[in-house]
């Protein structure tokens, strides 16, 4: 019998215990340490109680008080030693001292609360299932694997464990296999008072409390813990809960995490917010707020089983479903996932997402529209509707409290408030929807207000800045008061929400009172005078028109314009011209002036014209609008039919009721049916839809068959008259017709016919007619050859369209843009301006002893051309801002540490680009027979002739080319004979290798057919291959078909997807690395039904048959074939892993980009459903895509000098990295700003920084062309934007401008990062089809656009106009 059991059976045997403690002449310490390694029972001396209370922790905390015995006795309650006497009574309880008591603990740190499960799981525990547990403190489990109290059926926690409100944090399991929580089994056993913070991951029974419970309850917990399970039976509190042995309870608790399973392998999960499947269940006053998914039995609430749900709340954003591989899927509700479930009092958000992918539909029992007697309804709903009938006792929180975004959710009392934040989860984030605020009087009352865009409650403060003297801002966003001083004021306002804030900043200009009104009216009454009188009108407009007019003039915002009384209207007609007059008021505080306008407006058009969607545009800078044209009959020479007299003996019976009655669709003198009701075979000469034949002449169309709209069943030759929909062959007189020759009367040989008989002459074939646009003055608003007009600047113009000799005119009126404020500190150039206008400012001169450091702004939106120059500007974003110019000491300036010199906002950051750019090397051909095998394996020795042979070929294609310059390649293919192979060994003797470095052969790629694999090395990888082999090598790849070296995730990713096993061997060694080398890989893949191009990847199999994704890997869908860039040969498989549903990126240009990007981890949502591609993209995200697209180790980056970077902000280590390689600097040795936009030039600097950081190639697979704007882009950036272009990563916008000092969107970043991984890889993918950076199409032939012509491509006519785009290019491909 070994110690430990030595002691448990003598544990009770009083001074028996004793001796044998002195027996085995140890200390109380290594007594602890020697029978449980850090736990000590309680013992019994003479009657008299010893209680020695020793930690859970290491030992060494009770050697600490209590010596070890050496010697003398023991006496009542004092243990004598060579150390003196201890008085166990008096003995203090110390953080880590738990006390044990006749079976009660009290469990202080981490180890004490590990120890209790190793107690509790082995085997022979005894009692130790039963013991009465209670936490002395919040307990931190550091992130490290747990093993789960009651890991198996065998080794069950049957006894009471109450946290007393305090928190076990940073639970982790990362790969359990079953009974997956804080506790694995517990029987019998009761929860209580406890927090649970973590993530848990495993394949079946898990939940944040515990993975199963049975006959137990759990009561007044939280779980702040992600449970995610590879197969079923998963909830945000218990994965399985069931009555077999006595009641089962669960209440008064809520989840926060997300609950999940991947199911692919069985055919239910039961996936729950609170518990994943009961039977006999009471689930009662809970809540759940995270997002629940799985294959089938899914709820907000309960999974499956027989419970009852009672007065619990369903508060996740969503609850989803899929099919997994058994095409199971369905069963979802949301607050149960099952219809043997019973439902009382029980609450579901209104906006919950109920998602179904499966084959299955969603239940309708319990499916999307289960209520259980009411939804929640969010932002109107208060909590004494939703939770009542909850404990007040138990649970804190106000009746009155709307359940609101963002809103603070009801809170256990029994658990430290400080220690819960549960927020109703959505869109918490304020949006601040005010961009300026008018000015002001002095002595005029003022009144302002700032608003949010959502419905948050916010709490409105200045943080900044004042407000002007004599007003006030109120929390609720007011600003009130009469200002007393005339001047500018400056000030940010922040709008506080329950969990988020946002800030802003907001000028408010006070004017003295009249001061110069006078002169400020004179002037716009001048402009508004001239634009009124020398404008040309289209014959809609009227008197709004003309004070659009006027007021497009004004370039002073403060002024209003309006009629001076009612202005004389009188409408043109055809042949007579209308008018409008009156008297034009202007107004500027309490001045005012007028000025009479007299306006005469063009007749209406008459006979056959050109008809137009709009004529009169108003419009503000910037926005477009699209005018379409057609041709438009005279309808007074459109054919008439003669009808006979009423009583000529041939009117049907139905004639009474016909007569006087009119039908519009017909022309005068022609009577409509009205009392035949068709039926399916009929058509109703009103309302009938046409087919293929049918014509519909808006008026009456004559053809050769008479058709009778009364009483003949019609065909499908029959004609419609009235209100038909044509389709792409039917022709409508009414709409956009060319001149169409039709019969007169007397020309038409009609036959005889009475009421209801309609005649028909065939038309001739319509051609099509196309439509010329222009604009009188593009400085106002230019116009497209499609007729999309867009905004330039304030006035007046007309855009004409023509076609068919005809011509029609639209009004466009654009107006002053809105002007916003800037604040410069130090210096000049302040004042108001529009979005977009450059601001060109100036630094004061600097104080005595200092010189100019650089300009700032807390601002992300500012992005200064330089930041370092004392003059500068910036674009001016769509609110007021604050610049200030900083000095620095001039006798420090070498002693300061700072960077600022390398800023990346301006010239110094982004410096001239030093990664050569260089044109593809000029390539040879050549193919060598390889041996196939019995096995299927194609081997090949390369010979060096022919290797010879392929490099003198290239070397004079590049002589007679003039490009020798760019180097030379070689690809080599193998063929199999035709033979389809499972795998290939290449040789490539040390010869080769040597004629390859000393040619300089700049890549050697290996090409194999059936199946078409792709090996390419450059040049650094085949030198780096000959120093580690010094011999030939041999390079293997071979497809494997044998999956069960991968784990269960890892097969389920790569299903039957190609996986190859890749390796290179060099004489006695494998050769593990490629050096500074890159080598290309491609594989050949089809997509399978439902997958996206931008989800496949590439992933490395490691050792343990995990994968990892690579980012740095692409596919090609128009050749089928699967790119990456392996650092290392090993396993490597195509895997797919699809990108969040986004419901904002469905229809965008840029999906397949955003997929990438996403899918890779290079970016990330803004939420589950949300990309926000519209969104400016930050330095922070942009070198956080960047790092780990480069695989960026960021362990070796935590160290930072940027202050402004909190140590656990994603992006902190890839900005510390980036600041280290000189790719992306910190605007001043210590702020990187993390959070400030990035402009379009500075983010070409840091690519090519990036290529070089990285030792990417960037060859030249474009020629170079020059931008429309590109006197606009800064000298400093002027070579790096040059190198993107040419390289194909960044690309023109709109009308071929670069665009340098605008920010960047996410959307554009996707687009970006998806070139930079693809066109560094295969340079071929550059001609052809391709989108620029604002989406439009463009087609590349030999590294240039196709303009200004029509070209055919495969067998399809596009025409490109002078920028290259082709604007039909979707259009015909849809066909």
């Amino acid at each position: 019998m070994d110690d430990k059991s030595t002691f448990m059976t003598n544990e009770r045997s009083g001074v028996r215990m004793i001796e044998w403690v002195v027996e085995k002449a140890v200390g109380v310490g290594k007594l602890c340490r020697r029978i449980f390694g850090t736990r000590c029972r309680r013992l019994a001396a003479g009657g008299l109680t010893v209680c020695m209370m020793v930690s859970l922790l290491p030992a060494s905390g009770l050697a600490a008080v209590m010596p070890d015995i050496q010697g003398g006795g023991i006496n009542g309650n004092d243990m004598r030693g060579a150390g003196g006497v201890i008085n166990l009574d008096t003995l203090e309880m110390t953080d880590d001292i738990v006390m044990v008591a006749d079976g009660q603990y009290t469990v202080a740190t981490a180890k004490g609360l590990e120890n209790l499960a190793e107690l509790v799981n082995r085997d022979g525990s005894g009692d130790a299932e039963n013991y009465t547990v209670e936490m002395l403190g919040s307990i931190d489990l550091q992130n490290k694997e747990w093993t789960p109290i009651g890991n198996s059926n065998r080794h069950l926690f049957q006894g009471t464990f109450d946290g007393q409100g305090h928190t076990v944090k940073n639970l982790k399991i990362t790969n359990g296999s079953q009974y997956i929580g804080l506790f694995g089994n517990v029987k019998g056993g009761i929860i209580q008072n406890l927090k649970v913070e973590g993530e848990v991951t495993g394949r079946i029974w898990a939940g944040g409390i515990a993975g199963q419970i049975t006959s137990g309850t759990v009561e007044n917990c939280v779980s702040e813990v992600v449970v995610q399970i590879t197969e079923k039976r998963a909830g945000g509190i218990v994965g399985e809960a069931s009555a077999a042995d006595g009641p089962m309870v669960i209440r008064n608790c809520y989840s926060t995490g997300d609950v999940s399973s991947s199911n692919s392998i069985s055919a239910y999960d039961s996936i729950g917010g609170i518990v994943g499947t009961g039977s006999n269940v009471s689930i009662e006053y809970c809540y759940s707020i995270g997002e629940i998914s799985g294959p089938s039995l899914v709820g907000g609430i309960g999974g499956s089983g027989s419970s009852a749900i009672s007065h619990c709340v369903a508060l996740g954003l969503s609850v989803s479903v899929f099919a997994n591989d058994f095409g199971i899927g369905g069963q979802i509700g949301r607050v149960g996932g099952s219809t043997r479930t019973t439902y009382a009092g029980n609450f579901g958000r209104d906006d919950m997402k109920m998602i179904s992918t499966a084959e299955w539909p969603i239940d309708s029992a319990i499916g999307s529209d289960k209520k259980d007697g009411a939804d929640a309804v969010i932002g109107t709903d208060d909590f004494g509707t939703v939770f009542a009938g909850w404990n007040h006792d138990i649970w804190d929180f106000r009746d009155d409290t709307k359940l609101e975004i963002g809103c603070v959710l009801p809170k256990l009392k029994s658990i430290p408030s400080n220690a819960q934040n549960p927020i109703l989860p959505g869109e918490i984030q304020p949006v601040i929807t005010t961009v300026s605020l008018p000015s002001g009087v002095v002595g005029t009352p003022y009144n302002g207000a700032l608003t949010v865009a959502n419905s948050l409650p916010v709490t409105w403060s200045v943080e900044s800045g004042s407000l002007p003297e004599g007003l006030t801002l109120g929390s609720d966003g007011s600003i009130t008061g009469t200002p007393s001083a005339a001047g500018v004021s400056t000030f940010t306002a922040k709008a506080a929400g329950p969990v988020k804030e946002a800030s802003r900043q907001f000028s408010i200009t006070i004017n003295e009172e009249g001061a110069d009104d006078a002169e400020r009216i004179a002037k716009a009454k001048v402009a508004a005078d001239r634009a009124v009188k020398g404008t040309k009108y289209v014959c809609d407009a009227d008197e709004d028109t003309i004070l659009a007019v006027a007021q497009a003039a004004i370039e002073d915002e403060d002024i209003t314009v309006e009629w001076d009384g009612s202005p004389n209207y009188s409408a043109p007609d055809v042949g007579e011209k209308g008018a409008v007059s009156g008297t034009i008021k202007l107004t500027l505080n309490s001045t005012t002036d007028t000025f009479a306008v007299s306006i005469e407006l063009p007749e209406l058009l008459s006979g056959r014209h050109i008809g137009l969607s709009d004529t009169i545009l108003i419009l503000k800078p910037g926005e477009t609008a699209q005018l379409e044209a057609e041709i438009e009959e005279d309808t007074s020479t459109s054919a008439t039919l003669e009808l006979p007299p009423a009583n000529d003996g041939l009117v049907p019976p139905e004639a009474d009721s016909l007569e006087g009655k009119e039908n519009d669709g017909l022309d005068k003198g022609q009577q409509n049916a009205e009392g035949i009701q068709p039926n399916d075979s009929q058509q109703n000469v009103e309302d009938v839809q046409p087919d293929d034949t049918q014509q519909n002449p808006g008026e009456v169309q004559l053809g050769d068959t008479q058709q009778n709209p009364g009483d003949i069943q019609p065909d499908d030759s029959q004609q419609n008259t009235g209100n038909i929909q044509p389709d792409d062959t039917q022709q409508n007189a009414g709409g956009t017709q060319p001149d169409i020759p039709i019969a007169s009367p007397a020309e038409a040989s009609l036959s005889s016919f009475s009421i209801g008989d309609i005649a028909f002459m065939n038309l001739p074939e319509i051609p099509e007619i196309s439509f010329t646009w222009s604009s009188d003055d593009h400085s106002v608003a230019t116009v497209s050859k499609e007729g999309l007009v867009k905004a330039a600047g304030p006035g007046t113009c007309i855009i004409t369209a023509r076609g068919d000799g005809l011509s029609a005119e639209c009004m466009v009126i654009v107006s002053q843009p809105e002007r916003y404020s800037v604040t410069v500190e130090n210096g000049t150039g302040g004042g108001r301006f529009a979005a977009g206008a450059t601001v060109h400012i100036t630094a004061s001169p600097a104080p005595a002893g200092q010189k100019f450091n650089r300009w700032s702004s807390d601002d992300n939106e500012v992005v200064f051309a330089d930041a370092a120059s004392a003059e500068t500007s910036f674009q001016m974003p769509g609110h007021t801002v604050t610049v200030t110019a900083s000095y620095q000491n001039i006798s420090n300036e070498n002693q300061s540490g700072s960077n600022s010199d390398n800023d990346s906002n301006d010239s110094s950051t982004a410096q001239t680009p030093t990664t050569e750019q260089k044109s593809p090397p000029v390539t040879a051909e050549a193919t060598v027979q390889g041996t196939v095998d019995n096995s299927g394996n194609v081997s090949v020795i390369l010979p060096l002739d022919v290797l010879d042979a392929a490099i003198q070929t290239a070397r004079d294609t590049a002589r007679k080319n003039g490009t020798a310059g760019n180097g030379i390649a070689v690809n080599i293919h193998i063929t199999s004979g035709g033979e389809n192979v499972s795998g290939i060994t290449v040789n490539l003797p040390i010869t080769l290798q040597e004629k390859v470095i000393n040619e300089n052969v700049q890549n050697l790629t290996l090409v194999v057919d059936r199946p078409d694999i792709s090996i390419g090395m450059d040049l650094a990888c085949v030198t780096e291959i000959n120093r580690q082999a010094k011999a030939d090598v041999q390079i293997s790849a071979r497809r494997i078909t044998d999956m069960t070296k991968l784990t269960a995730e890892t097969r389920k990713a790569v299903g039957d997807r190609p996986v190859f096993d890749f390796n290179i061997e060099g004489g006695v060694r494998t050769i593990t690395s490629f050096g500074t080398g890159r080598v290309t890989v491609k594989l050949p893949y089809q997509l399978k039904a439902g997958e996206r191009a931008g989800n496949v990847q590439t992933a490395y199999i490691d050792e343990q048959g995990h994968g990892h994704i690579l980012a740095a890997s692409d596919y090609e869908e128009e050749t089928g074939m699967v790119l990456f860039q392996p650092p290392h040969f090993s396993l490597y498989a195509v895997t797919y892993q699809p990108a969040p549903a986004f419901t904002d990126t469905v229809n965008d240009w840029a999906a397949d980009d955003i997929d990438f990007a996403v899918s890779r981890g290079l970016l990330e949502g803004t939420s589950g459903t949300s990309f926000s591609p519209d969104v400016i993209l930050t330095r922070g995200m942009f070198v956080t895509a960047l790092g780990r697209l480069a695989g960026v180790d960021t362990t070796a980056y935590q160290s930072s000098s940027f202050t402004d970077v909190k140590a656990d902000d994603v992006c902190a280590p890839y900005s510390n990295w980036a600041a280290d390689k000189n790719i992306l600097n910190g605007i001043t040795a210590t702020t990187f700003a993390s959070e400030q936009a990035i402009s379009r030039e500075h983010m070409a600097t840091a690519l090519s920084a990036y290529g070089k950081a990285v030792g990417s190639h960037y060859f030249n697979i474009y020629k170079e062309h020059t931008f429309t704007d590109s006197a606009n882009i800064s000298a400093w950036a002027s070579p790096a934007v040059k190198q993107m272009q040419m390289a194909g990563i960044m690309m023109a916008k709109n009308e071929n401008r670069f665009e340098p000092q605008q920010t960047v969107s996410r959307r554009e970043a996707a687009v970006i990062l998806h070139r930079l991984v693809t066109r560094t890889m295969d340079v071929t993918t550059a001609d052809g089809w391709t989108q620029n950076d604002s989406g439009q199409w463009m087609y590349y032939v030999n590294g240039s656009p196709v303009k200004s012509q029509t070209k055919e491509i495969d067998g399809t006519p596009y025409a490109f106009d002078h920028y290259g785009v082709a604007p039909d290019y979707l259009k015909k491909k849809s066909r």
